[in-house]
């Protein structure tokens, strides 16, 4: 029978190994980490979900991007299911298809998810910022905002909206001093 902690110390055996640049070992043991949350807790449960994202953070680091595409799908279609479109995870692998678009040229795409990523964290309905005591992760909040603002200050001319996004940040980071 599969062990959680087994699986547990896979995953965190192989973030160290690709953090030392060791691809092939960190995969063999991401992908222990999910046939065993897949044996423990099924297909579609989010702990299975977690180990998608993590797959496809380490093919994204590899330049493997439709491999990357393939496994954070999969980790948002999981995530959607069993949490709804509002949790912070469901953000975070919006914000991980962002950099994904990007990576690949596509600064539309990454804008669209980033907006989508604000949407589920409270703080952008597509064309209005919330209030910053609404937000419901600070931290993760003001990296996409900061990265949205990135992306928005690379046309030939700051939009608008790039203006409307800075601006939103500084008031968030006031709130959270």
């Amino acid at each position: 029978p599969a062990n959680t902690n087994v699986g547990y110390a896979c995953m965190n055996l192989a973030i160290t190994y690709a953090l030392e640049g060791k691809m092939a070992k960190a995969e063999a043991l991401f992908r222990q980490d999910l046939a065993i949350r897949q044996q423990v807790y099924g297909e579609k449960h989010p702990l299975t979900a977690y180990c998608y994202d993590n797959l496809g953070q380490l093919y994204q680091m590899q330049s493997e991007l439709a491999k990357a595409s393939q496994h954070y799908e999969r980790s948002l279609e999981i995530s959607k299911a069993a949490y709804g479109e509002a949790h912070p995870f469901v953000a975070q692998t919006y914000g991980n298809l962002a950099k994904l678009a990007l990576s690949q040229k596509d600064s539309a795409g990454a804008e669209d998810y980033y907006h989508k990523a604000l949407r589920v964290l409270g703080i952008y309905d597509g064309q209005v910022w919330t209030e910053p005591s609404a937000v419901k992760d600070g931290p993760k909040a003001l990296r996409m905002i900061q990265e949205l603002f990135q992306l928005q200050g690379q046309r030939p001319k700051r939009s608008k909206e790039a203006w409307g996004t800075l601006k939103f940040a500084d008031q968030l980071v006031d709130y959270f001093r």
